[in-house]
């Protein structure tokens, strides 16, 4: 596959309750240079449900692991109702690069999770909440060679250097400054923004603190 015609999306779980995320969605698209993007639907409130439960009940890491790939499912399934024209792909194993330049597909992440992931090289996911669907986009965008890792977001913090302070801050959850160390260009997006504008890591070596 060659590395210059797709962008992994992740589509933060907390935009889904919003009304106008898939034409923010869509309009973002439009704006950008023309690629395939492949978008990864973050766990939301289905995920939310299954942390909550795991914390009352004290699971096993590979249950609550299950679990929550489980719930990616099930936020697919939403963005798939509001985004009847979007395309649905399990795999990123023999996608074609000749066509759907610009058009949106949501990626089902489970079967990469489940049967693909720990046969790849490059540092594996760790099977518990340190790594959620930020750090399993990045883990796809690294393994697969994407173009771009976009992570859309519904809020930025200010004053944030790299993506250590992102993840101190909660930008980010606390795996992903390792899972993106392979991504070339990775880089968040507020999407409830009319701007949609975004944040970038900071070439400089000054770390500040992240402001909320």
């Amino acid at each position: 596959m060659k590395t210059n015609i797709f962008r992994i999306i992740k589509l933060g779980g907390s935009l889904l309750t919003r009304s106008d995320w898939p034409s923010n969605l869509i309009a973002w698209v439009e704006k950008q240079v023309p690629m395939r993007n492949i978008v990864l639907v973050g766990g939301g409130l289905s995920a939310d449900a299954v942390r909550a439960f795991d914390n009352a009940h004290q699971l096993s890491p590979s249950i609550s692991h299950t679990l929550a790939i489980e719930a990616l499912g099930l936020s697919l399934q939403m963005a798939e109702a509001v985004l009847p024209h979007a395309d649905t792909i399990t795999s990123l194993e023999d996608l074609a690069i000749e066509s759907k330049s610009g058009q949106i597909e949501l990626l089902d992440a489970r079967p990469f999770l489940v049967s693909v992931e720990s046969s790849k090289p490059g540092e594996r996911l760790p099977h518990d909440w340190s790594a959620t669907s930020d750090s399993i986009a990045a883990r796809i965008a690294s393994v697969y060679g994407a173009a771009e890792l976009v992570l859309l977001k519904s809020t930025l913090p200010a004053h944030c250097n790299d993506w250590e302070n992102a993840a101190q801050s909660g930008l980010v959850d606390e795996h992903f400054p390792h899972a993106v160390k392979k991504v070339s260009n990775a880089y968040c997006v507020n999407l409830s923004d009319p701007q949609a504008v975004a944040w970038r890591p900071s070439t400089e070596q000054k770390v500040q603190p992240c402001d909320e």
